[in-house]
């Protein structure tokens, strides 16, 4: 006849119910992940200046300021700025479309160029650490045309537009 351990078994017993009743009790620690989400932001703001609208076709005018450019952005990979025009750079007669001057513009005090059909980068912010709140001033070149001008008013619409780079 074998002789069992009948303390081992009562020890051994109640170690697989203590084990069942800690499982069921549960854990003495949780954890609560909390977090938000910001949005990016992308916002650009064209003020035109009082040039803009009284450009000088006959004279012509040189590096004249005819807009500030607000932007903002957020964005922790920075931004970028593309300019475009309706008419390819070219102030056009609203009835003679053949009556035209070629002009460039430059975007905070950058390059000059004329610009095109499509979007052209002419601001790129690499990188942002802070919100980023900065006004940009736009100039206008061009020759004018003299005693050759047609009269009546010369145009071109010009878009401006802020983007993640």
């Amino acid at each position: 006849m074998k002789v069992v351990n009948v303390t081992a078994l009562i020890v051994a017993f109640t170690a697989i119910v203590m084990m069942g009743i800690s499982s069921a009790i549960g854990a003495t620690t949780g954890d609560l992940i909390i977090s938000g989400v910001v949005d990016p932001v992308f916002a650009i703001d064209v003020t035109a200046d009082s040039a803009a609208s009284n450009l000088d076709i006959e004279a012509g005018e040189s590096a004249t300021t005819v807009a500030s450019v607000n932007e903002q952005s957020n964005n922790p990979t920075g931004y970028k700025i593309t300019v475009s025009s309706d008419n390819a750079g070219r102030l056009v007669h609203g009835s003679v479309a053949s009556s035209f001057v070629n002009y460039t513009l430059s975007y905070d005090g950058g390059t000059a160029f004329q610009p095109s059909a499509s979007p052209t980068t002419v601001k790129t912010v690499s990188s942002l650490s802070t919100p980023a709140d900065s006004d940009s001033n736009v100039t206008v070149t061009f020759t004018g045309l003299s005693t050759a001008a047609v009269a009546g008013t010369y145009s071109d619409r010009v878009e401006f537009e802020i983007s993640a780079p």
